[in-house]
């Protein structure tokens, strides 16, 4: 007894009874009942501190409270910002690239399946004479079997490479040249909206109201220091640097939290110690008070108390962690910073897609009722062969002899057909099919919140910029060029494609209430675009089993490098437009579609669940009673209850 109230400490049964809690408990109490999914964001609205471009301006701090959230290096977001805008923002990603063209080897060689072209256009297995010539090209595969183990490790090096090898051409990604022609588009307008100073010194103006607008070096050392990851010395925006600053954000975040983890023992107690990084608050420490709190805020900013140049909470939060290195450039690239262009958009609506075949008369059918026609015709221009008394009589009996001789041996229509005696009923058959999914086209509002040329750079020209290098052809010369860039885009739970490219782009400058300032520049433009698809049909795969199961079956009949290539084919599988649109109808993750390996485990993960139909007891007696013998056997049974 002696023993443990020895080790009860009276501040702890006290504590207890009272209820009192230790600094962090109470906060943990506070951040429970005011949480906001701003407290799980590291993203902010900064130019660059969020993945879309161009994120609504925030509320002051006196309006929307600023929660830091998960951020190492940024203010945060307000609470109510983070709710009712940013978490409900349709956000649309777009890789920009070139045409790459896929290899005829490959391509000829995987366009088309001859097992699957044949349960399409039979609805039956592989017949006998098809298993005899897969047997005569399994002699042939193993005496090439290097050639095949080639092919094989080729088709698996393609994909995770991510090449196409079954498509004519792809999207090869080239969004350094992208970002190359935004930043030539920002230097242009940086120099004509006057933030640049102009070499060789600004040519003198008139001291009137309507004098050009001058950024000084005050004005372009406050925003270096502000953001010097972001803006040049001369004042301009470092565009791939703003591309790839939300990743690096990312970045800071996370390892942040593999220093927590490093430092603690449990995945709990990491992200505890990430959560309160910023908090400054132990275990055990007490709550400041009031006055406490004052004097190190005023510490912070560098004054005492009741010094009347104290900074503003505004100030404290513009100072930036640092200049980033470039091995900090260098990492966020690696994991993608700058691999797409991502805009928030207009909210859409809803979407639809629509699908059509189109029938017509065969040419069997058109040859049938011309010569039904033309029989018809003579036979009514001669009067029915009845040209001069008992003539009629004569061809009536010739007809009836030919008709009843051809009746005999099944041929009796020839001569209807040929006398126009009967027109021929044969349906119709299938020309082609349509697939009109959701047309991609998008509206953006773009408002400077200011009346300031930085601002108007930053909100209107940079995002308008980043369209225009998209849809603009692409300069060859001083006085040519070539066509725009092709790309993916990627709205999720809506659209994407991995093949399109910008059919139509169109600006409205002098939006909303105040069109345009002074200076006649636009304080608001609407950009209106549309995107096309070019991928072209979309077509439900009609597969005999998983590749997997065809893989057995292969290697029961002893074709190893059959075995091979049906594995390839199924974990190795390549996108198309009915996977595209299976990945919008789950609303499926971008990184999932466009890293191989997340896209080999879903693959894999797909293969397993198709061997568990493969095996499924209920498909082999489905197989099993479509075949000739089980119709047969059909005949037996009393049939459907269905009415």
């Amino acid at each position: 007894m002696a023993s443990i109230l020895n080790s009860v400490r009276d501040t702890t049964w006290l504590r207890n009874a009272v209820l009192a809690k230790t600094a962090k408990a109470k906060m943990l109490d506070a951040r429970a009942s005011t949480f906001t999914t701003a407290d799980l964001k590291f993203t902010d609205t900064r130019l660059g501190g969020n993945f879309c471009i161009n994120p609504l301006p925030q509320f002051t701090r006196y309006a929307d409270i600023k929660r830091r959230g998960l951020a190492v290096d940024g203010a945060g977001m307000g609470r109510y910002h983070s709710e009712a805008f940013d978490d409900h923002y349709q956000i649309i990603h777009l890789r920009m690239g070139i045409p790459t063209f896929n290899s005829l080897a490959f391509f000829i060689g995987s366009f088309y399946d001859a097992q699957a072209g044949l349960a399409a256009r039979t609805g039956r297995a592989s017949s006998f004479f098809f298993t005899l010539g897969n047997a005569a090209g399994w002699v042939v595969s193993v005496m090439s079997w290097k050639l095949q183990a080639l092919a094989m490790l080729g088709k698996a090096f393609l994909f995770f490479t991510e090449t196409s090898t079954s498509k004519f051409y792809t999207v090869k990604p080239t969004m350094p040249l992208y970002w190359t022609s935004v930043q030539n588009i920002m230097s242009q307008l940086s120099v004509n909206l006057g933030l640049i100073p102009r070499a060789f010194g600004n040519d003198p103006v008139g001291g009137g109201p309507n004098q050009g607008y001058q950024f000084g070096e005050r004005e372009r050392k406050i925003m270096n220091e502000a953001m010097p990851s972001t803006f040049f010395n001369s004042g301009n925006i470092d565009v791939f640097a703003v591309a790839g600053r939300a990743q690096r954000l990312a970045r800071k975040q996370m390892r942040a939290f593999e220093n927590a983890n490093a430092a603690t023992t449990t995945v709990a107690s990491a992200l505890n110690a990430a959560y309160f990084a910023g908090e400054g608050v132990s275990e055990n420490e007490t709550m400041p008070s009031y006055q406490a709190y004052i004097n190190k805020w005023l510490k912070s900013s560098g004054t005492t108390p009741g010094d009347a140049k104290a900074q503003t909470l505004e100030t404290i939060d513009t100072l930036a962690a640092g200049k980033e290195s470039f091995g900090d450039f260098l990492e966020a690239e690696l994991d993608d910073g700058g691999a797409f262009a991502s805009f928030r958009v207009n909210y859409t609506g809803s979407v639809s897609e629509s699908f059509s075949n189109q029938t017509g008369e065969s040419e069997i059918a058109s040859k049938f009722a011309n010569l039904s026609s033309s029989g018809r015709n003579l036979t009514f221009n001669l009067a029915g062969g009845n040209l001069f008394p008992g003539a009629g009589a004569v061809v009536e009996a010739i007809t009836s002899f030919a008709t009843g001789a051809l009746g005999s041996v099944g041929l009796s229509g020839v001569v209807a057909a040929l006398s126009g005696g009967a027109v021929v009923d044969i349906p119709q058959q299938w020309k082609s099919s349509m697939a009109n999914l959701t047309k991609s086209t998008y509206t953006i509002d773009l408002v400077t919140p200011y009346n300031h040329p930085m601002a108007q750079l930053m909100y209107i020209y940079l995002p308008m910029a980043m369209l225009m290098a998209a849809a603009l052809p692409r300069a060859t010369g001083k006085q040519s060029y070539t066509s725009p860039f092709v790309l993916e885009y990627y709205d999720k739970g809506r659209t994407q494609s991995r093949l399109g490219m910008f059919d139509s782009l169109s600006f409205t400058r002098g939006i909303h209430n105040l069109g345009f300032n002074k200076d006649q520049r636009a304080m608001g433009v609407r950009a209106t675009f549309s995107i096309a698809d070019m991928t072209g049909m979309m077509s439900i795969p009609l597969s005999q089993g998983s590749s997997l199961g065809e893989a057995v079956l292969a290697g029961a009949i002893g074709s190893p490098m059959a075995v091979v290539n049906k594995l390839t084919d199924g974990f190795f599988d390549d996108h198309n437009a009915y996977s595209d649109y299976m990945a919008s109808l789950a609303s499926l993750g971008l990184a999932d579609q466009i890293y191989r390996s997340r896209k080999f485990k879903l693959n894999a993960t797909r293969e397993m669940v198709r061997w568990e139909s493969w095996t499924s007891p209920s498909r082999w007696a489905a197989v099993m009673a479509d075949t000739l013998p089980g119709r047969l056997v059909s005949a037996f049974y009393t049939g459907t209850a269905r009415e």
